[in-house]
């Protein structure tokens, strides 16, 4: 069975599934596999709790497990260069964030006659709407 030490880590950290940091922070872990267990992650600019993450907008925080089956310990490669046990979490900034309805009229606006709104959408492309001018 798996077993995980997630560790919140730098870009760097993460891009390469190697944590060269002395004293990580680790932010889950599952040493027991068999037994339940339920991590909650707040995401407040503000946390009361000294040594908490605090997630402000406008940035990513990144989070990996670099444990191998044989080393819980590892920080080296691991689970997250086998098998991509990593995640990134970016915090919106409100002042860039498009409210459904405002995001629905910028991608209406570019939609010429022959194109399909679920095919610009399937893109995946970034649309940047100006909300205060409209």
């Amino acid at each position: 069975m798996e077993r995980h030490f997630i560790y919140n880590v730098a870009k760097e950290e993460y891009d390469m599934c190697r944590i060269t940091n002395t004293k990580p922070r680790i932010i889950a872990y599952c040493t027991e596999p068999s037994k339940t267990r339920i991590f909650t992650i707040s995401f407040r600019s503000f946390s009361p709790m000294p040594g908490t993450v605090e997630y402000h907008p406008g940035h990513s925080y990144y989070f990996i497990s670099t444990s191998r089956p044989d080393n819980l310990h590892n920080r080296d490669g691991g689970y997250c260069s086998q098998y991509n046990m990593k995640v990134v979490f970016k915090v919106a900034d409100k002042r860039n964030v498009l409210t459904s309805e405002a995001r629905d009229r910028a991608v209406k606006s570019v939609v010429t006659s022959d194109q399909k709104l679920s095919d610009i959408l399937q893109k995946k492309d970034y649309i940047s709407y100006d909300m205060e001018n409209h």
